[in-house]
């Protein structure tokens, strides 16, 4: 173990210890937005940057190979992670994510793989000629995993300076420090590729990681970087229950949340672009609300099955900083429920006044004789007892002996 050995591997050492660290601090905020990723992010780095450092002590090629190939199983993430980690910080759809864990999985198996067998089919390195000296030589796989992992890096990137350009000032710093944390390197691992960094030793690239590492974490502490990922608009409308439709100036559609897929048909994720006439059939109702003067709101009935639907429609038009009209914003909730509560109330209303109409009570002193029974009314008249109730009430009355009466009138039987 020489001097320079271990001078060279102290910085890799080093860049190690703190993905430790950042990885812990991470994991620990892991439900919120960006931290998974970023927890893949940093074993990456510790596994790369640690198996840099055992290479640089062994001697044997089996020895070299093994720690190679623990490099790229660290290598082969990061650009997936990297990925995984933008559309994550920026609000991407779930499905594009899942598009990225899933890259990150397969690019890494097979980077490792081709890397861990190079012996037998030389397609990653060429092998050098016995008894000669110096690195081997990239070959057709190698170029074509420099090209992926730089293509998905770039594209991270280009999807975190887009979100920069759109963010609010303190997002846009904190936005940026994360591209500067992914630039640093990817453009030094490219200036090395490209022998603009002088060769030596020691691979340039897991020590400009230790700077963005740096960067990072200067971000988790200084900007609170995973306190502020802002709340992209697609996960918003995905979680609304109300219905929201975009359309622009030329009433093409411009966005949809899956409420508003469900309530309209002919609306699915595929529309954007389309124009609302050509695929909407209630685009002719639905348009009443759009006037570019103010918010207008109106209800709609729909019959789908065998039950009405009821449907509350509230646009805005949309302008831009220059107030200038260019599009309108649907809102659309399901009232279909308050429709059914409200006409089972108005029915049990006309039932109960049905009910009452129907009921007549005698109340308060009536006179009435001792003698006769015969009842008097407001007028002076006597009634008997029977013909007034049945005018006054409901009861149907119909004659019959008590047992008294009978063995009265009728003592024989």
């Amino acid at each position: 173990m020489n001097g320079p050995t271990v001078l060279s591997a102290t910085p890799l050492v080093v860049a190690a210890l703190i993905s430790v660290p950042l990885a812990t601090h991470a994991w620990r905020r892991r439900e919120v937005p960006g931290a998974q990723p970023l927890v893949l992010m940093a074993l990456a780095v510790m596994v790369w940057t640690s198996a840099a450092a055992f290479y640089l002590f062994v001697q044997s090629a089996e020895a070299k190979l093994f720690w190679v190939t623990v490099e790229f199983a660290g290598i082969s993430v990061l650009p997936s992670a990297w990925l995984a980690f933008s559309l994550r910080f920026t609000g991407y759809r779930s499905e594009f994510r899942l598009l990225a864990k899933s890259l990150a999985i397969g690019f890494g198996a097979l980077t490792v793989l081709m890397v861990a067998t190079n012996p037998w089919h030389l397609l990653f390195w060429h092998e050098l000629p016995a008894g000669t000296r110096g690195e081997p030589q990239p070959a057709v796989a190698y170029w074509v995993f420099f090209a992926c992992a730089y293509g998905l890096t770039a594209v991270s990137l280009v999807r975190l300076a887009i979100h920069w350009t759109h963010s609010a000032t303190h997002y846009r710093r904190q936005t940026g420090l994360i591209v500067l944390a992914g630039m640093v390197p990817l453009a030094t691992s490219l200036l090395s590729e490209l022998a603009i960094i002088p060769s030596s030793p020691l691979d340039p690239t897991p020590l400009a990681f230790l700077v963005s590492i740096v960067l990072i974490w200067w971000g988790l502490f200084k900007f609170g970087l995973l306190d502020l990922i802002p709340v992209a608009h697609g996960l918003l409308l995905d979680s609304l229950a109300d219905g929201v439709l975009v359309v622009d100036a030329r009433e093409r559609i411009l966005e949809s949340n899956p409420a508003a897929r469900a309530m309209i048909d002919g609306l699915t994720a595929n529309s954007v672009g389309a124009a609302a006439g050509g695929i909407l059939g209630l685009w002719t109702e639905l348009r009443r609300a759009c006037v570019p003067d103010g918010p207008a709101q109106f209800e709609l009935r729909l019959q789908k099955s065998s039950l009405p639907v009821f449907l509350e429609v509230r646009a805005m038009p949309l302008r831009d900083d220059r107030q200038r009209f260019i599009g309108h914003l649907l809102l659309l909730r399901d009232v279909s429920e308050r429709h059914r509560a409200e006409a089972a109330r108005e029915a049990l209303i006309t039932d109960l006044r049905a009910a009452i109409g129907q009921v007549r009570t005698l109340s308060g002193l009536l006179p009435i004789c001792s003698s006769c029974k015969k009842i008097r009314d407001k007028a002076g008249l006597w009634h008997p007892l029977d013909s007034y109730l049945t005018r006054h009430t409901e009861a149907q009355l119909t004659h019959g002996l008590c047992p008294d009466c009978a063995k009265r009138y009728f003592p024989g039987i």
